[in-house]
């Protein structure tokens, strides 16, 4: 009875563990109340389990040996997560294109912050990842990012790329209806934004940290669907922004 509880005891504080990941990844925090409340619980009754499995006298909840229990407890929980989280893999979800099955999933599980919509974020992803696969160039040199499902890293190296308008990936944005402007995409737009204006030369006669500065301030202003469309650039809306940045990023 004794061996069975000890092992009762780590089977699940291993499946609290995995589920407190899981949990996590899919509530984008891990540190949401309920999924903490569920998990201490389990936690506690764990160390009961442990403490009256291990010990040979009487064993009471409120007593030294239960603390001592508890703290082991809490130890192996953190081992078993940190053990969860670095094997943690979505589920598969592929797409087919140039005869290639294309998992999707990580680039899913990465875009849940900026399309809480799931249909919607499908449909971006799908889209992203057919504009890319179907590009002969990008399809040959990535090829093992793209049997690896490594979206991200295609999308981090092609960034870089003066000619990735060619792609056409604003057409698998400008449809969304639900999208977050978060930290990390604005982060990535700066970048890309800084990367084009480097190769430009434009840092000879403006700041190009201001005039970065201003122009995502002023997509913000003017919201992203507009942004994002393929017209945009051609637009009043964006040579005015232009103009205006300019002038406030000038070198004196």
């Amino acid at each position: 009875m004794k061996k069975l509880k000890i092992f009762i005891g780590f089977l699940f504080l291993f499946g609290s563990a995995s589920e407190y990941i899981r949990a996590s990844k899919q509530f984008l925090s891990f540190l949401n109340p309920g999924i903490i409340i569920g998990c201490t619980v389990m936690i506690f009754f764990c160390a009961w389990l442990l403490g009256s499995g291990f010990s040979k006298e009487k064993f009471e909840i409120r007593s030294y040996n239960y603390a001592k229990y508890l703290a082991i407890a809490f130890i192996v929980f953190l081992f078993f997560s940190f053990f969860s989280l670095i094997t943690y893999k979505a589920e598969p979800l592929f797409v087919k294109v140039n005869g290639l099955n294309i998992d999707i999933s990580q680039f899913m599980d990465g875009s849940k912050r900026i399309i809480p919509d799931e249909k919607e974020r499908f449909k971006y992803c799908t889209c992203v990842v057919t504009q890319l696969a179907q590009d002969k160039y990008v399809f040959n040199k990535y090829y093992n990012n793209f049997k690896e499902g490594r979206i991200d890293i295609i999308i981090s190296e092609i960034n870089t790329d003066t000619n990735m308008n060619k792609l056409k990936l604003h057409d698998c944005i400008s449809p969304l209806e639900n999208f977050n402007w978060t930290s990390s995409f604005e982060q990535g737009m700066r970048k890309n934004i800084l990367t084009q204006l480097k190769q430009s030369g434009f840092s000879t006669t403006n700041n190009i940290d201001t005039y970065c500065d201003c122009l995502i301030m002023g997509y913000k202003k003017i919201g992203f669907k507009e942004v994002s469309s393929s017209e945009f650039f051609q637009s009043e809306n964006a040579m005015k922004l232009d103009s205006v940045c300019n002038n406030q990023s000038k070198l004196k």
